[in-house]
């Protein structure tokens, strides 16, 4: 599961991140790369206007068992949003 994150912060702290998406995804074999595609995000509603950072987290569940649970996330990638009411 890799589930999307939104968030006011940056480093984007994931306990109190707005959950914005998940996509299913196949078990990658090491090296490998899921492919990419696009998707749409639905902005909370009430959510205030400022930037936010979008982030997506790979084994949100931690369904797979690794030798190093914490490479599923990265704050590099993560970029801003303008969010304007």
């Amino acid at each position: 599961m890799t589930r999307y994150y939104l968030s006011d912060t940056n480093p984007i702290d994931l306990e109190t991140a707005y959950v914005v998406g998940e996509r299913e995804i196949d078990a990658l074999q090491p090296g490998e790369q899921a492919p990419r595609f696009q998707t749409t995000f639905i902005v909370p509603a009430g959510l205030p206007e400022g930037m936010y950072f979008l982030k997506a987290c790979a084994d949100a569940e931690r369904d797979i068992i690794e030798t190093y649970e914490d490479n599923n996330c990265s704050n590099s990638g993560v970029f801003g949003i303008g969010v304007i009411r």
